[in-house]
């Protein structure tokens, strides 16, 4: 259950002062589950009391936690282990999009270029072959990186919730803030 702002500031003073020699923390940011503290944990807690949006500041303080060196290791390692065969999904997806876009685009420049006198009457024409070639290269991209993607985010989750020493995070993956983020 979240506190007031005053007692989730307490709290996360109280956790802190626990660990005077923490490193890392859980949400320093709320797009981020676990990161080094680049500054000093009052410092961010200032930081939050004075800027962020009052309807926030209970639930950043109640998510910000120390946690330990170990558990970062865990987490990193984790996260560090998803992320090689993410970034082999994008780069393969990536390369095929670009050999699919690459004639449809140099077809396109050239009807584009023969067509200056009648730009309006032959560039509807181009645009719509371009389109034709890159759909299905889209839906190959999207196709080829979804899983990894997905697989990479579980990771992050699990690897999450196996540190993060706030009871009933709400960190989705992506936020602390789920409800707010636009689609």
């Amino acid at each position: 259950m979240i506190g007031t702002i005053e007692a989730e500031a307490a709290a996360c003073r109280a956790a802190f002062a626990a660990r005077p020699r923490a490193r890392y923390a859980a949400h320093v940011h709320h797009e981020a589950a676990v990161e080094a503290l680049t500054e000093s944990v009052e410092e961010r807690i200032a930081y939050i009391l004075a800027r962020k949006p009052a309807d926030e500041q209970a639930l950043r303080l109640h998510c910000l936690r120390p946690i330990t060196v170990r558990q970062w290791r865990h987490y990193d390692a984790a996260v560090r282990a998803a992320r090689d065969p993410y970034d082999a999904a994008v780069r393969a997806a990536r390369d095929a999009y670009d050999a699919a876009e690459r004639p449809a685009h140099a077809a396109y420049d050239a009807t584009i270029r023969a067509a200056r006198d009648a730009y309006e009457a032959a560039v509807q024409p181009a645009r719509d072959a371009y389109d034709a070639a890159e759909r299905p290269a889209q839906a190959a991209y999207d196709a080829a990186v979804r899983p990894a993607q997905t697989a990479y985010d579980a990771t992050v989750r699990a690897a999450h919730a196996a540190i993060c020493p706030v009871a009933e995070c709400p960190w989705d993956g992506k936020t602390i803030f789920p409800a707010k983020e636009t689609p």
